[in-house]
């Protein structure tokens, strides 16, 4: 790593950098040398949103390659749109490969608490709204700040139906992350009667962390295992993964 600028053309050349790194004017090459990099590799490009989103720590990418392949190949785009109109994508595929290759870290170092495994719903952007003030931007605000109890009264004042998806969803997010398990189990559960929602498979997916949190080990035990048999589910090898290394289901 002896020039200015390290040349990174893939996900595996950048995996392999970083797991040579032995210095701290290593790290800084690599990490400057990503900042000036322009690339049309989508692995790649997800893998630097990624670090620019946590403070460019290297070591998150320090996992199996193995793992990091399987998860890349699942990415996928999910679209948020409420009753009243259509919005931006959330996320586009390249933002999901942070989230995947965050939770395949989780994974291979083995938590003991169900929380290191949650992976963090980050809001909907800011960017919703085709024109004019946006009605989401302020609770949004409040979610990314960690305001959760200011985010559910924003949320709820709004004119929508109360039985909106995205008030649903947002509200059980943050009652979940209010340790208000009970009332964001309920919200999750109206969320499952929504199979049309753009957010049903993620609070699917929530409700075996929920059931958990909840002592109801069992049913969160077969929350999981639901989804990790179908193989069109959005978080099926996550699901799978948390079986195997949480409920030991080899």
């Amino acid at each position: 790593m002896e020039n200015k600028k390290l040349h990174i053309t893939s996900l595996n050349a950048l995996l392999n950098a970083a797991q040579n790194i032995t210095s701290e004017a290593e790290r800084t090459l690599l990490i400057e040398s990503l900042k000036q990099l322009n690339t049309t590799d989508d692995a790649l490009e997800g893998a630097i949103l990624f670090l620019e989103d946590h403070n460019w720590n290297i070591e998150l990418l320090h996992t199996s390659t193995e793992h990091i392949t399987t998860v890349i190949d699942r990415k996928k785009t999910k679209k948020r749109a409420d009753s009243l109109g259509k919005i931006v994508l959330k996320y586009a595929a390249i933002f999901m490969l942070p989230l995947s290759l965050l939770f395949s870290y989780y994974y291979l170092n083995k938590p003991s608490a169900i929380e290191k495994w949650f992976i963090e719903e980050p809001g909907l952007p800011n960017y919703m709204a085709d024109r004019g003030i946006n009605k989401w931007e302020e609770p949004m605000q409040a979610y990314r700040e960690g305001n959760y109890a200011k985010c559910i009264e924003q949320i709820n004042a709004l004119p929508i139906d109360i039985n909106n998806d995205t008030i649903l969803y947002f509200g059980a997010v943050s009652h979940y992350k209010m340790g208000e398990f009970d009332r964001s189990l309920v919200l999750f559960k109206k969320l499952r009667k929504m199979p049309k929602s753009v957010f049903y498979q993620d609070a699917e997916f929530r409700i075996g962390f929920t059931l958990y949190q909840l002592d109801q080990l069992r049913d969160s035990e077969a929350s999981f295992r639901k989804i990790a048999s179908n193989k069109n589910h959005s978080f099926n090898t996550e699901a799978s993964l948390i079986l195997e290394n949480l409920f030991d289901n080899k």
